[in-house]
């Protein structure tokens, strides 16, 4: 086996070279025609950044930081 390996070890390298090229550049292609556009990407940051405003908003007018809590919120945690 290892003789028909060592006569035959030019094939076996240019194999492997297209191998890894093809497989690199199906790689590269996938991911430029699957990757999220520029566009929706900053609108998907926008909007998360949106929301994590009013996340602050609620939680700034739950708790105000001095111990005490909105009474509403308190009963519910009780």
């Amino acid at each position: 086996m290892f003789s028909f390996m060592k006569r035959h070890k030019v094939a076996y390298a240019i194999a492997i070279v297209l191998a890894l090229a093809l497989g690199f550049g199906l790689a590269y292609v996938v991911g430029v025609k699957g990757s999220t556009p520029e566009a929706e990407r900053s609108e998907h940051i926008s909007q998360e950044q949106q929301d994590v405003d009013t996340n602050d908003e609620i939680a700034g007018t739950v708790d105000q930081g001095d111990g005490t809590e909105d009474a509403a919120v308190a009963s519910e945690s009780e």
